[in-house]
Formats: C-alpha cells, structure tokens, sequence
C-alpha cells in the first residue's frame, strides 16, 4: 500500500511538473491567433502588391495600386483582429447566435428572425451597384483569405466554443447596418412604455415625463382598442435588451473663420457605449482615385465616420420617430386573416428554423401585416391574450427591402463636394441621422436624411389600431424639405441629440426630443472662443461639465436639512463646481 501511495505521489509530482510546460506551449499556441504585424505574405486572391503597415496605436494603413485589393486589404486585417466580433455580429443579424451558444440566445435568434433582417440584407446586395458589389465582394475574399491562410489557431472564442466559421457572405456586412438602425430607432419602444403608463397615469402625469424643451433651447436647424395591459409587459419584457436603443452622439462643424488655420473643423462622436473589443475599428485607406481615413466597424467594408482628403462626414442621432406599432385586430371568423378599413387580408405566413447548441431545433411561423412583421409573436410570452383578439405589428423603414442606405454610404465615401455629398444622402434612407460636412474648399453643412412617416392624423406616441385609416401613413417626408444647414452665417453649426428643427416646420419629425443640456455645453464654449485649434475642439469632446447639474442642484439646495448627515451632503453638493 504505502508502494502504491509512493507511486501515485511520484505521478502527482510528474504532473505538476509538467503543468508549466503544457501553459508554456499553450500560450505559445495561442500566440499563433494573434494578426501578423511584419513579414511578406503570398496570398492568393489579389491583383497586385499590398503593404498593410499598423501605427504605435496598432491602426492599419494599407496601400494598394488596386481598389478591390484595399477592400481586399480590410477584410483581411478585420478578420486578423476582430473575427469573434465579425462573427457574433453577423450571427446575430441572421438569427443564428443560439448554433453556437446555445438557449441563451433563443429569444434574440427567433425576435431577429421575426424582422427577418438577414434577408433584407441580401436583398440591399442585390440592388448595389456593380462596382459597389465587387467592392463587397472583395471584403469577403480578404475575410476568407484569413481563414483559409492563417498559420495558427483561431482567436480563443472559438477555440471554447468549439466553433469553425463559416465562409464570410456580402450580406454578412450589411446585415451590421440593419441591426444598428434597429438600435438608433427605438421609438417603438417608447410607444409600448406610454401605452403601459396609460393604464395607470392620467395623460398629464404622462406628458411630465417626456417635457418639452424650453423656449430658450438651442434648435439644431433654425428655418384606441387595445391589447390587454399584461399583454403589452409580455411583449415589452420579451424584446432583447440587446437590442433596445441606444443613440447619444455629439457633433459640430466650424467654418475656416472659426479656426486658426482658416479651414473648417468637423468634430464627431458617436455615444454607442462601451465593449471589448469596441464598436469601432479607425483605418486608412489608399489606391489610385481612392483615399479614406476614419472609423469602420469590422465585418463592413464602409467608412462610417471619416474623411477622403477631400470631404469630411460624421453623424449624430435625430431621434425622429420613424416607427409605429400597429394594434391588428383578428377577422372573428378566420383568424388567419386581419381585419383592414377595406375588408381582412390573410397573414403572409413564413416558417423559420433555428438550431440550438445542446438542445434541438426550434420551429415557428411568423406572421407578417401589409404594416410589417408581428412581433407579439416572438415568444409565448409575449403573445397577445387570444382573447382580445389583436396582434402587433412593426412598422420600420429599417424592414424595407427597399432600403438603399449601404448604396448612400458607398456614395458619401466617394463624394468631393457638398453637392455630391447631399445627392448621396438621398438613399440614406434608415435610421434618420443628422449627417455633418466639411470640405477643403472650407464649405461646411448638415443634412438629416431618413425616411420620416407622414401619418394622417395619429401622433404616432402610441400604438394605433391597423384598421383605422386615420393611423395609415402618407408616404414620408420629402427628401427635399428635410432639415439642412449649409454655410451659416455663424459660421457653427451643434447638434447633440437636441430638437432639430422649430415650431415652423412644416412636418413633424419628434415631438419630444434629448435634453438640450449638452448642446448647450457645446455652444457656451464655442461660441464667444474666438479662433480655435484642433486641440481645443477634442478637449471640448472631453468635457465633463455637466449644464444639467448646474440646472438641477439650486433646486435640490432648497431641501431642508434635519440631520447632520443630510448637512454634510447639501454641504458637497453646495461646493460643486458641476464638474463630473
């Protein structure tokens, strides 16, 4: 026994003296997923040479003597730093997380599968251009090019899942776009949270939570039947909060008379939240007719946000309310069928199938409305009461298979004047954006492109009956009327999610809009700053003063302290400078 005892100390001894040695090698291994930042490569696929060379902040500048081989280039590069991001992100936009990850996911596979976004991203590939395609298609061999070359292992991610990827598609990136004007459109969720309200606060007590800008807040642009109340927390409770919105942004753009260099400063940044890795990937572009330089989202041969060295562009959220939830009520004697001012129509019915990791496939039909995709459907929790008789539809110019906004930003990266720039915008259709110019002939402007609806009559604040042809829309606002700025007199131009445009306007874009307080953050700086740098303009980015505290704290001075506790803390907040 104590022989025995001995050998098994000896083998425990012999592990434990190897555990170094296999972390080592594994790391060593592992080492093997990260990109190659030096060296010459052969890789099939491409016309010509390529140099990729990465900056002390590891941001790639790649030079090509051909347009395709700089998309190819991207796609490469992308793929080397980010490909679990390239994976979740395209897997989420088809409906397809739950293969790899499991029942966690189910309820964002089946809602995603339910707006059928993946199609409609196939269906904006189709309606590119040919360039556009071959640009796309391009991205896609360098994306494949790494998974086909690499040398070592896959980044860990795939590695614990125990996932090998598939082929990257077209449609694989711009699924990306519709998954983010789902994110910058969220006013459908505000709709569902006023209808749940409605049934316990009088309409003024509702109004109170969404007030108005005073009249002294700055202005961007200057020219029912219903479903039960436990149906509406079903559905509110079983949207994905991955997917609810998320839409800070600030921007503004200076004339050369506002700056020391005499040119315009564009100034961009978009509030989408944090993440590791980020949302954001900066690059360089350069070919013969083709110079880019800004932030790319991986998986998406497009710069978002950026500059050609000839135009520069960047972007905030509007905000507009663009979507509308339609209440349909049920034909009483065939439920297939949907009740309409002119008679019942029946259901477009589809069925969809996911695969689920550990688990088996899960099958369900999705119904969808001449208004769009029921999503009261996505769940059986969220499934209206039979018994009321209604169903929800979503409304979205986002779900359009017309929607041409890949072909728009194709379009803006290749624009050199304010002219051509604004002819982009015209298919910018989803989401509405507030979308800021410069340009080295010192032009500076905004436009905010989108299809906006035009409703006969309802508010579009809370879900509307589908039958009602008082609730129809009337088509959307006209491209041409949509609020825009070029060269104004102040030379300044400040948009942070604020009210865009007047009581004037013809068309309603909001009716309730962001707090204003950063906007005035923006202006009370620059507006008596004389001629700034660049350097001023990013430390303004940075500024962490807050107007809304300065608004809020006089008021909360006037509590009255009992305790010393409650002293000392009126005491801080009495010494503040606002500054957070």
């Amino acid at each position: 026994m104590k022989k025995t005892f001995r050998r098994i100390l000896v083998v425990a001894a012999a592990l434990l003296a190897a555990l170094p040695v296999a972390g080592t090698a594994g790391f060593f291994w592992l080492r093997g997923s990260l990109p190659q930042t030096d060296g010459t490569r052969v890789i099939a696929g491409l016309t010509g040479a390529v140099e990729i060379v990465r900056d002390r902040h590891g941001v790639p500048h790649i030079f090509a003597d051909h347009t395709e081989d700089a998309y190819f280039a991207l796609g490469l590069v992308h793929a080397q730093d980010r490909l679990w991001q390239m994976e979740t992100n395209r897997r989420a936009g088809a409906g397809r997380l739950s293969e790899i990850i499991g029942e966690r996911t189910l309820n964002i596979d089946r809602f995603v599968r339910t707006l059928d976004l993946y199609r409609l991203a196939e269906a904006q590939v189709a309606a590119l251009q040919d360039g556009e395609r071959r640009l796309l298609e391009a991205y896609a061999r360098g994306v494949n090019a790494y998974l086909d070359q690499r040398d070592g292992p896959l980044p860990p991610e795939f590695i614990l899942f125990g996932h090998e990827p598939e082929k990257w598609r077209p449609a694989d990136s711009l699924v990306w776009a519709k998954l983010m004007a789902l994110r910058l459109s969220g006013n459908w969720r505000t709709e569902l949270l006023r209808q749940k309200l409605a049934d316990i606060l009088p309409p003024e007590r509702i109004e109170e939570l969404w007030p108005t800008d005073g009249p002294a807040a700055p202005i961007t642009v200057t020219t029912l039947a219903k479903p039960r109340e436990t149906a509406l927390n079903r559905l509110w409770n079983a949207v994905p909060e991955e997917l609810d919105p998320m839409d800070a942004s600030n921007a503004w753009v200076l004339s050369g008379d506002r700056t020391t260099t005499g040119k315009p400063i564009l100034a961009t940044d978009p509030h989408l939240g944090f993440s590791a890795p980020a949302l954001w990937y900066l690059a360089r572009i350069e070919a013969p007719g083709l110079s880019l330089r800004g932030a790319t989202a991986p998986g998406v041969p497009l710069m978002i946000l950026g500059h050609n060295g000839r135009i520069a562009w960047g972007m905030t959220t509007t905000g507009g309310d663009t979507e509308d939830l339609f209440l349909e009520r049920l034909d009483p004697d065939d439920p297939s069928r949907y009740l309409t001012e002119k008679g019942s129509e029946p259901f477009k019915l589809r069925t969809e199938r996911i695969t689920v990791s550990g688990g088996g496939d899960v099958e369900f039909t999705v119904r969808e409305t001449r208004h769009g995709p029921v999503i009261s459907d996505v769940s059986a929790d969220a499934e209206a009461i039979l018994e009321d008789g209604i169903v929800v539809a979503l409304a979205s110019p986002a779900l359009r298979p017309d929607d041409r906004t890949a072909h728009a930003l194709f379009r803006i990266n290749e624009a050199r004047s304010w002219s051509a720039f604004l002819d982009a915008t015209r298919l910018f259709h989803a989401p509405q954006q507030n979308l800021f110019y410069a340009d080295t002939a010192g032009e500076i402007g905004m436009i905010t492109p989108g299809r906006v609806p035009v409703r006969s009559s309802r508010n579009g604040l809370t879900p509307v009956a589908g039958n009602d042809p008082r609730s129809a829309w009337r088509g959307f606002i006209p491209f041409d009327a949509l609020p825009k700025s070029r060269n104004p007199a102040s030379g300044l131009i400040v948009n942070a999610n604020n009210r865009l445009v007047g009581d004037d306007y013809p068309y309603r874009i909001s009716l309730h809009w962001e707090p204003a307080y950063r906007a005035e953050r923006i202006l009370e700086v620059l507006k008596d700053a004389g001629k700034t740098t660049v350097a001023d303009n990013a430390a303004l980015q940075m500024d962490v003063l807050s107007p809304a505290a300065r608004h809020l704290v006089p008021l909360l001075l006037k509590t009255p302290a009992s305790t010393a506790r409650e002293r000392q803390a009126l005491d801080l907040l009495r010494r503040w400078d606002f500054h957070m």
